[in-house]
């Protein structure tokens, strides 16, 4: 299937103005951002039409506004185009936005944790002053060689992010970060960034312990589309302990890149970004060969929701083994006499392939295996009744099953 990923924003995307568009021009989008406000008695719908960079700067500020920004960006394009969402990602605080946005945490809860992560996060950068660069144009594994070399993590010297296959993100103190640089120049391009502190690191520690208790107060529910774990490059699965998930991201490293390849390698055609500005959109430029990538704050409406229709029209012209079963069931020869047996191993057995079939392109998905083995069967036993010879039957299955396969893997 071609496949739509939705990614969500992190932290450093904010900028002056950033939801004034938006709350302009849709309601709901105001509403929740003023949902928010009250909930948190803090003027986010203020902040993000006229806050200054100061102002959205602070960690404290910043992840609020830029979840419930980015989580009213999703629901407004869901509301308004009913896209097909195969998988979720966001980029550290962005997971945070995932997980609502799947149903694993309410609205309300989301916008409680990120707050006072915001809070506990600015806390640590004040005690335990830090700073994070970027590092480009060197490989990451050649970094991790260089920064062995180096013992940098005897120095406080750690990875925080990894964004592109050549874009590394370091947190550290200060003084050592610098110090580190200067032995890798000529290597490696080094820019430090506007940060309040080590983010993703040892640094935010203390974090980890102020957040449990907000955590445990939080509902966990069943989310109803799946969201990349980005430090674990995997996806969350039923019995994870999710609370210990989003603690252990505070002071892991976000290996977005890897997460990026995970999606591809899900069959993802179509990557739309929500939240500020377009920096996931640049990574995914960086990660993935010649991607159909778009920022719904920045980028033309009318391009993406062309590409959204190109891709829904080509998932439903894909053939899949229900289809294909359905096919053989109509073109094989009749050859069983008996009306009353006919009618109930043939024309009911193919009325639940077809309702199978139905479902499944009703909502826009491939088959599961169940629903694949469940129709192969019924296909048997319609083969069965108008008297088809084993071999032949055998035959037809296996033709079924090598196009089936042959689809699915031109899908991705």
């Amino acid at each position: 299937m071609n496949k739509i990923s939705i990614l969500f924003s992190g932290q450093g995307s904010q900028y002056e103005g950033m939801g004034k568009k938006w709350i302009l021009e849709h309601k709901g989008i105001k509403d929740r951002i003023k949902q928010a406000s009250d909930l948190l008695d803090l003027d986010l719908l203020n902040l993000c039409i006229n806050g200054t960079n100061d102002e959205l700067q602070k960690t404290e500020i910043s992840q609020p506004a830029i979840f419930a920004l980015s989580y009213a960006m999703f629901e407004q394009f869901c509301s308004t185009y009913q896209p097909n969402v195969s998988h979720l990602a966001g980029h550290s605080l962005g997971e945070i936005t995932a997980l609502a946005a799947a149903g694993v945490l309410t609205y309300e809860d989301g916008l409680k944790f990120v707050h006072a992560r915001g809070e506990a996060m600015s806390a640590c950068c004040k005690q335990n002053p830090s700073a994070m660069t970027a590092v480009t144009n060197v490989d990451a594994t050649i970094l991790n060689a260089l920064m062995e070399e180096y013992e940098a993590d005897k120095k406080g010297i750690f990875i925080a992010n990894y964004n592109t296959p050549c874009q590394t993100v370091l947190s550290g103190g200060a003084k050592e970060l610098a110090e580190f640089t200067k032995q890798i120049k000529g290597t490696a391009n080094c820019i430090p960034l506007k940060v309040a502190g080590g983010f993703h690191s040892a640094y935010m520690a203390d974090a980890v312990t102020e957040l449990k208790g907000v955590l445990d107060e939080i509902s966990i529910n069943k989310g109803e589309i799946p969201v990349v774990n980005g430090n674990q490059k995997r996806f969350y699965r039923e019995d994870d302990d999710v609370r210990q998930l989003l603690l252990d991201q505070i002071i892991k490293p976000v290996n977005w890149n890897q997460s990026l390849e995970l999606l591809e390698d899900q069959g993802t055609k179509l990557w739309i970004e929500f939240g500020p500005k377009n920096v996931l959109k640049n990574t995914v430029r960086n990660s993935i060969f010649n991607p159909k990538v778009f920022s719904y704050d920045t980028d033309d409406i009318a391009d993406l929701l062309e590409e959204l229709k190109i891709v829904e029209t080509r998932n439903s012209q894909i053939p899949n083994l229900i289809g294909l079963c359905l096919g053989v069931a109509v073109s094989t020869k009749n050859n069983c006499q008996d009306e009353q047996l006919y009618k109930k191993n043939v024309v009911d057995s193919y009325n639940e392939i077809r309702n199978i079939h139905d479902q499944v392109h009703s909502e826009n998905r491939v088959p599961t295996q169940q629903e694949e083995e469940t129709a192969l069967g019924l296909l048997e036993l319609i083969m069965d009744t108008k008297q088809i010879s084993a071999s032949e039957q055998n035959a037809r299955i296996s033709q079924i099953i090598a196009m089936a396969a042959s689809t699915k893997k031109q899908a991705c």
